[in-house]
């Protein structure tokens, strides 16, 4: 993780959605900000006076602060997102953000959307450019001056009234919607598994990020409620009833509902932890059967690869001076088994008698690991193989050499 002072400043810019689902998800959140809008369309009509003067400034300064001393997690710890030759999009979190959202608490629900989609276009078309992003910022911005507003009685409302409850707890209210516009704006056909894994990874290091975020704002917020006494509360008398307070039948229903909700997921996470972890045993396991019969079977490729290359170094015809009719049998030696990639002759001089296929002196010409053991082959009169190595398109390969040698007068003209 790193702290960077000051983000990139450009027009903020999004991708355009590439399939359907992304464009009905960005339908749906445009609804959810416009209902929440009109419903609080109230809260614009009484920005008077300091009030409008408070807004005027949130709205300058909230997307500053939006780029400013951005929390990010380093590049390396990510994967690039699922069938897409780019770089991963490190998550990145203001440090203060959230500070300058919770001060809407003076403004409204209403102004607070739009401060936070103001802030979340800033920052998501700066990074992600994910156009479901900003919304998110929105919808979190007004949850948070809810909570901060909410006049209810009982103790969980007071809780829920505390900067320290209310920060953190809009981030973690939010998480899921991030989860699911991260998922929806980086999915294709056929990549669902590969897209959750992203989307999952992406986002838990997001929240760890925004969490601790949200605490640092809280503690700020606290002390400017400290300081300033009840005349900066938003909220000094709550005077309402909570919904789950106001019958016996409700009270049940919010107090059974979030239990079996609750039950459902850790029951539904253990079956889900069981599954992936038995499917990732078993994949390991594959992996390691595979590895090892491929174990067994180097000490068989080596001699087979050693016996054909000698096998094929004892014909007269690589050495005698005709390149057709040489081209012609190692063409015939590499039918006749497909086991290597080319053959390529050369004299003493590790000059190119002929080849197989044909190809340029760049692909003839002798590699670094051939050449250290060229001589060796070549004076001793023994076939041995070279280290495995990278070839010229980076896969990896064998090269086995062979002495051209006369197997009557035992007279030795090059390497195979």
């Amino acid at each position: 993780m790193e702290l960077v002072l000051w983000g990139r400043w450009f027009v903020p810019v999004f991708d355009l959605p590439a399939r359907w689902w992304t464009y009905f998800s960005l339908g749906v959140y445009l609804t959810g900000w416009l209902v929440l809008i009109l419903r609080h369309r109230r809260e614009f009509a009484t920005l008077k006076g300091r009030r409008l003067a408070l807004g005027l400034v949130l709205l300058v300064l909230t997307p500053l602060a939006h780029n400013f001393l951005l929390l990010r997690v380093l590049p390396a710890q990510l994967l690039p997102p699922p069938y897409l030759a780019a770089q991963p999009t490190p998550p990145t979190v203001p440090l203060l953000g959230p500070l300058f959202l919770a001060a809407a608490v003076w403004v409204g629900v209403g102004p607070a959307a739009v401060l936070g989609l103001l802030a979340g276009i800033v920052q998501a078309g700066t990074t992600t450019r994910n156009p479901l992003a900003p919304f998110n910022v929105a919808l979190e911005a007004a949850l948070l001056v809810y909570l901060l507003r909410q006049g209810y009685r009982g103790t969980v409302a007071q809780i829920a009234r505390h900067p320290f409850a209310a920060l953190p707890g809009s981030v973690l209210l939010i998480w899921p919607l991030r989860l699911l516009a991260t998922f929806a704006f980086t999915y294709r056909p056929g990549g669902v598994l590969a897209t959750l894994d992203y989307a999952w990874t992406l986002e838990r290091l997001d929240l760890g990020l925004r969490l601790l975020s949200a605490l640092l704002c809280g503690i700020i917020l606290k002390l400017v409620y400290m300081v300033g006494g009840q005349r900066v509360r938003p909220q000094a008398t709550p005077l309402r009833i909570p919904p789950y307070a106001r019958s016996l039948s409700r009270r049940f229903l919010f107090t059974l509902l979030p239990l079996f909700i609750l039950l459902m997921v850790a029951l539904t996470y253990a079956v889900v932890h069981s599954a992936i972890s038995i499917a990732s045993q078993q994949a390991v396991d594959t992996l390691v059967r595979d590895a090892s019969n491929g174990a067994d079977q180097i000490a068989s490729f080596i001699a087979t690869g050693g016996s054909l290359i000698r096998q094929f170094a004892t014909d007269r015809v690589l050495w005698e001076g005709d390149k057709t009719l040489c081209r012609d049998r190692l063409r015939r030696d590499m039918e006749m088994l497909p086991y290597f990639t080319r053959l390529t002759a050369y004299d003493a001089e590790k000059r190119v008698l002929c080849t197989f296929p044909e190809g340029g002196a760049r692909e003839t010409n002798l590699l670094p690991e051939e050449k250290e053991i060229f001589d060796i082959v070549y004076l001793t009169g023994g076939s041995t193989p070279t280290q495995a190595y990278r070839g010229l398109n980076g896969e990896a390969y064998i090269s086995f050499l062979s002495p051209l040698e006369d197997p009557q007068t035992q007279e030795r003209h090059g390497v195979l």
